[in-house]
C-alpha cells in the first residue's frame, strides 16, 4: 500500500494507513500522550515532481486519529538528496546529512514529538531530522512509519530517536 500511495499516487490509502499507525501507537502507550505531529518534509523540487508529500498525507491523517497538532511547515529539506532505496546504511547516513532545516526561529522546549515518515529502513532520515528537533528543545522525538523494512536495518543497533 506505502508502494501503490508514494509511486502511484493512490492518495485516497493515507487515511487508512494514518488511522492504523494511530490505532497501533494507542494500542502503544509508552509512545503518547504527544504534543505535536511533524511530517518528514520533501524538497521542493522532489514535491513538484511527485505533487505531494506521503509523510505529510500520513501525518494529517494520524493527527485526526490522534487529536494531536500536525506542523506541516516546521521542517523544511533544504537541499535535494538521492532516493535511500539503493543505499547503503552509510550512504544513506551521508545522503540526509545537513539536508534539514527548521522554518524560523523555532522554539520546542519540552514538547513530546511524533515525526512521520512511510518507510524506516535504516533510521537515518528519521535520526537526521530527530536530532533537529532535539536541538532546538523538543524532549522526545518519537518516529512513527507505516512501514518498518528490515532488510537494510541492523536490528542490534539501537537508533537513539527519542
Amino acid at each position: 500500500m506505502v508502494l501503490a500511495l508514494k509511486y502511484q499516487g493512490r492518495i485516497s490509502l493515507a487515511p487508512f494507513l494514518g488511522k492504523s499507525m494511530g490505532a497501533e501507537l494507542l494500542r502503544r502507550p509508552e509512545y503518547l500522550p504527544a504534543d505535536l505531529i511533524v511530517p518528514v518534509p520533501l524538497h521542493p523540487v522532489r514535491l513538484r515532481e511527485r505533487t505531494f508529500n506521503q509523510a505529510e498525507l500520513l501525518a494529517r491523517s494520524l493527527s485526526e486519529e490522534l487529536a494531536v497538532p500536525c506542523e506541516n511547515d516546521l521542517l523544511i529539506r533544504c537541499r535535494p538528496t538521492r532516493p535511500q532505496t539503493d543505499l547503503t546504511r552509510e550512504e544513506r547516513s551521508r545522503n540526509v546529512r545537513g539536508a534539514f532545516d527548521l522554518r524560523g526561529q523555532t522554539r520546542l522546549k519540552g514538547l513530546r514529538i511524533l515525526l512521520v515518515d512511510d518507510v524506516l529502513t535504516t533510521g537515518s532520515t528519521a535520526e537526521a531530522c530527530a536530532r533537529l528537533l532535539k536541538s532546538a528543545g523538543a524532549s522526545t522525538v518519537v518516529a512513527v512509519t507505516a512501514v518498518y523494512d528490515p532488510r537494510k536495518r541492523d536490528v542490534s543497533r539501537n537508533v537513539p530517536i527519542s
